[in-house]
């Protein structure tokens, strides 16, 4: 340990033509844009909500480097970026942060936390993106009520493509965090992509009638329900359709027995 500090200490003093000899002034702007830019695995930009009245105050200047905006700066344009499968899933997480911090850590712990999810948003190339995205409240009235509140939207395509659909509350200032909490959010849910008929033809499967019957029960030809289970197959992408019972039953689509 002690020969790897002079061999520290040895890289400084052969820089000495690089080191600066003069004493210098640190602005504490550009200390906290450093500092912020550390904590930050990419390219990122920022800007406050103020609840109060929806108003988008104090963006970055390089907000539109970042994440792409059409026309004026305001909450629904920057909303408008977020990739239509992921708006969902944005206000789950949403609704999931609040909830954690105003019923289960309280009010008075509003100020200590930073909420972190991630998303994808369209970049300024015109490709959609991963983004980081935490949020800090700023300020709180005199019931607990939360107003202004940063957010910093980092790219981190870089480190990943995927999402793990859960949300992280981070304390601040020695507060304990709560990482990855589980939403209950299955971006892949079945449920999401059939039909109500459809569900109905996987229940008669489940419940062991073969097309023909099923055909029958339906009052419709054996073609319509064979192309039926093609088609759930593919929009289920699952490989059988015991599979797919499989995941029904587990989403509470359909019952075991009915």
């Amino acid at each position: 340990m002690k020969e790897d500090s002079i061999s520290l200490h040895t890289v400084w003093e052969n820089s000495r033509e690089i080191i600066t000899k003069q004493k210098t002034d640190l602005e504490l702007s550009h200390l906290n844009d450093s500092i912020a830019a550390i904590f930050c695995p990419g390219p990122f930009c920022y800007f406050v909500i103020d609840f109060y009245d929806m108003s988008i105050i104090s963006p970055s200047k390089n907000l539109l480097d970042v994440i792409a905006i059409s026309g004026e700066v305001t909450l629904n344009s920057i909303v408008a970026a977020i990739h239509p499968d992921d708006m969902q899933f944005v206000g789950v997480a949403e609704q999931a942060c609040l909830d954690f911090l105003y019923k289960r850590l309280g009010s008075d712990k509003l100020l200590k936390y930073k909420m972190n999810y991630c998303f994808r948003a369209k970049h300024p190339e015109g490709d959609y993106r991963m983004y980081s995205h935490q949020g800090i409240i700023l300020t709180v009235d005199e019931n607990g009520g939360f107003g202004k509140c940063l957010n910093i939207v980092t790219d981190i395509s870089h480190l990943t493509s995927g999402n793990n659909y859960k949300i992280s509350l981070i304390g601040i200032n020695g507060e304990p965090s709560y990482l990855n909490i589980d939403v209950g959010y299955n971006p892949n849910s079945v449920g999401d992509v059939l039909s109500n008929r459809e569900l109905q033809i996987v229940q008669l499967i489940a419940d062991g009638y073969h097309s023909k019957e099923i055909a029958s029960k339906l009052n419709v030809s054996l073609h319509t329900i064979n192309t039926h289970r093609k088609n759930i197959l593919s929009k289920s992408n699952v490989k059988s359709m015991a599979n797919l019972i499989a995941r029904c039953v587990q989403e509470g689509l359909i019952s075991q027995d009915s």
